[in-house]
């Protein structure tokens, strides 16, 4: 009787185990304060602006969520995000989503697709979408290079111009080829190459 009760136990328990190990979640919340003089090397702006001479504060709350196995992962992350730039400057509020999927084809080779999607907004809004299939190849345990093409769609609504405020769609089709390689446990050293495919093999 006992030997029967322990393999039930065993039987049930395992299986949760096992399915345990290929989930793994995080959530995690982070402020900050910083000054910037472009806003585009703000991690959640992506605006390019010059002009931003100015301190911001941030706020983020983000969850990730990743399945896997031997060939598979699949990870989506959710981001809300509250940033006041101060002074004169707006404050910015939206979120943000990514979803990663990948499969190793060989021990060093792997393909999948990346895709995303923001919103942001304040005195004007701005959304945007993108996805692009993702070729992935590692020489060595230290080094891994990136080829990627697809597309990005960015919507502003009510952008303002000299005269008036305006909404704009537009599309880009793009690619890039990233490298990245830890020569030591201290430093990475990461590079990459970005144009548009209607302009090969120009490079921005």
């Amino acid at each position: 009787m006992r030997l029967g009760v322990m393999v039930m136990l065993l039987a049930s328990v395992i299986p949760q185990t096992v399915f345990a190990q290929q989930w793994q979640t995080v959530l995690s919340v982070d402020s900050r304060v910083g000054y910037s003089t472009n806003t585009y090397l703000n991690p959640y702006f992506s605006e390019w602006d010059g002009s931003a001479n100015s301190g911001y504060g941030t706020f983020s709350v983000t969850g990730q969520t990743a399945w896997f196995d031997d060939k598979n992962m699949a990870e989506f992350t959710g981001a809300l995000v509250y940033e006041p730039f101060l002074g004169s400057r707006s404050t910015w509020s939206g979120g943000l989503a990514l979803l990663n999927y990948r499969r190793n084809l060989t021990d060093d080779l792997s393909g999948g697709i990346e895709s995303g999607a923001s919103y942001f907004g304040s005195n004007f809004s701005r959304t945007l979408l993108w996805a692009q299939p993702v070729l992935s190849w590692s020489p060595s345990l230290y080094t891994n290079v990136r080829v990627k093409a697809g597309s990005s769609y960015r919507q502003y609504q009510n952008y303002p111009t000299d005269s008036t405020a305006v909404d704009s769609k537009t599309r880009i089709d793009h690619y890039a080829l990233e490298i990245e390689t830890w020569p030591s446990f201290r430093w990475k050293l990461s590079g990459g190459l970005y144009g548009r495919l209607q302009s090969l093999p120009a490079v921005a």
